[in-house]
């Protein structure tokens, strides 16, 4: 019996992409149960899933053996902290207090996240803001059975070791179990939704913040991209998007743009929100603290398709490309990035590249300017023309030109590389700093930055944090493949940053 109509059917079904060693896995453990159930042709057993109620049962269980459904309170505090220090005094201050902030957790589990999130908003609001429309939370799954665990809000009373200390009161321990407190429950809802499907809406249309965490790494690429397009055509403008950790995209949706804060990132969608005073819900409606929102607040989750999404004003491209002013450099690194583009202009780069080693700069930067007027969005011309200018020592044009790239592809680690390099040469050193740690966040492997970052640290009289930084990128050297490495050595072998580092410990120590 083969498991390959099987496979082929649930990753339709939700969009996964199993890996291979995964699906052996997986596969061991369903086949016998395929038998179990008196099937002796997996084509019916799927048939069975697809169209049986009871089978529909039996595709949840199998939903909750697909993913890892390791989950707790609070998990990645830098996250939680971001929400709470900046992501939500901004929603809050942009409400007014004038309409009702809705949260929507997808891929919520059993529930730990999304009443982890209501806790941040609702101690979010202070006595003024809790005189108006109440807050709804939304925590969705593909998988009925957690669902059920998350209405219950019940947990083992160990959870509160997870849960910070000014969070705990909004759970009450009862014997052995922790029990999220009504108050929180209350602005809660729970409901099932395959993220292949169109999304849900609040109420008032659009959500101020979603988190899809730990969920696009199931995914293939694009139907990662896919997933985030629909996310994003349901954030209000000025509304936030948090992904999991290592759900990197160095090329994501244009109405989004990245926001570093408190040692992590997440997205906030391009524009603002205009006031809705209802909220859309009943403008006499009004909250005295966590309590039960409107029949309109919580049960009108629609799943229409989504409206168009926020439009940008038209792209202008740059007249002429023959001036070599610091007009024209800014003109061109200033396009608007998040406009669609063309075919890229992979020619255009080859040739600059074989000018640049040809001695002809000049030539290499008028090839690059034409690539980026083919392809504004594209994030590679403007990194090497960067690097032209800083080797020609032209500090502003290259800035220009980083900042650029960076706003084109916020989660590619080399612009950032380059401007902690720019910084570096500037003597800013704690700009330096921040940009390589970026760099580094979105790359850890990032051999060369980490160098940097040790040097940057030397030349600011940090001895102690250089010495460290070169024992990590001497770990990194000898723990990663090279082949891994390459691209994070600049030009490098990883025998020569190994000697280069060893030099800097002997004259450092």
């Amino acid at each position: 019996m083969s498991a390959a109509e099987l496979r082929a059917f649930l990753e339709q079904h939700t969009g996964f992409r199993v890996p291979e060693d995964r699906w052996q896995f997986l596969a061991a453990r369903f086949l016998p149960r395929i038998e179990a159930r008196g099937f002796d042709e997996v084509a019916d057993y799927v048939s069975y899933l697809d169209r049986d109620e009871q089978g529909r049962r039996e595709l949840d269980e199998l939903l909750g053996l697909l993913t890892v459904r390791k989950t707790s309170f609070f998990r990645n505090a830098a996250c939680f902290k971001a929400l709470r220090m900046t992501v939500l005094p901004q929603l809050v201050a942009d409400a007014g207090g004038q309409r009702a902030l809705s949260a929507w957790s997808a891929g919520c589990a059993s529930g730990e996240e999304t009443y982890s999130l209501a806790m941040v908003v609702c101690a979010a609001l202070d006595k003024d803001e809790r005189d108006g429309p109440a807050p709804y939370v939304l925590g969705t799954d593909i998988v009925h059975e957690a669902l059920a665990s998350a209405r219950e809000g019940s947990y083992p009373l160990r959870v509160l070791h997870d849960v910070p200390e000014h969070y705990r009161g909004y759970l009450r321990g009862v014997g052995q179990r922790a029990w999220v407190r009504e108050e929180v429950r209350e602005v809660v809802e729970f409901a099932p939704h395959n993220l292949m499907q169109p999304p849900p809406r609040p109420a008032s249309g659009s959500w101020d913040l979603i988190l899809c965490r730990n969920v696009l790494i199931y995914f293939g690429i694009e139907q990662a991209r896919e997933v985030v397009s629909r996310l994003v055509r349901v954030l209000s403008p000025g509304g936030y998007l948090v992904l999991g950790h290592a759900e990197v995209f160095t090329d994501i949706d244009p109405e989004l743009e990245v926001e570093f804060a408190h040692g992590t990132f997440y997205y906030r969608r391009r524009g603002a929100r205009s006031a809705d005073p209802s909220g859309g819900q009943d403008a006499t409606r009004r909250w005295g603290g966590p309590s039960a929102p409107t029949a309109a607040s919580r049960r009108d989750v629609s799943r229409e398709t989504p409206t168009r999404g926020y439009q940008r004003a038209p792209l202008e491209l740059l007249a002429s490309d023959e001036s070599d002013t610091r007009a024209d450099t800014r003109a061109d690194t200033r396009a608007d990035t998040r406009s669609g583009d063309r075919e890229r202009p992979h020619a255009e780069i080859l040739a600059a590249r074989a000018l640049r080693e040809e001695g002809d700069e000049a030539g290499a930067i008028r090839e690059l300017r034409a690539a980026i007027r083919k392809a504004p969005r594209w994030a590679k011309p403007r990194e090497l023309l960067a690097e032209l200018y800083l080797e020609a020592g032209d500090h502003e044009a290259a800035l220009f030109c980083l900042e650029a790239a960076i706003d084109a592809a916020p989660m590619d680690p080399r612009p950032h590389f380059l401007l902690g390099d720019l910084r570096r040469r500037q003597g800013d050193y704690r700009r330096a700093e921040v940009a390589l740690r970026r760099a580094l966040y979105l790359e850890p492997d990032y051999a060369s930055a980490r160098y940097a970052l040790a040097w940057v640290y030397s030349l600011s009289d940090r001895l102690a944090r250089a010495r460290r930084e070169l024992r990590n990128v001497l770990r990194t050297l000898d723990s990663v493949p090279e082949a891994r490495l390459t691209p994070w050595l600049e030009d490098r072998s990883a025998n020569e940053l190994r000697g280069l580092c060893r030099q800097a410990q002997a004259e450092w120590s």
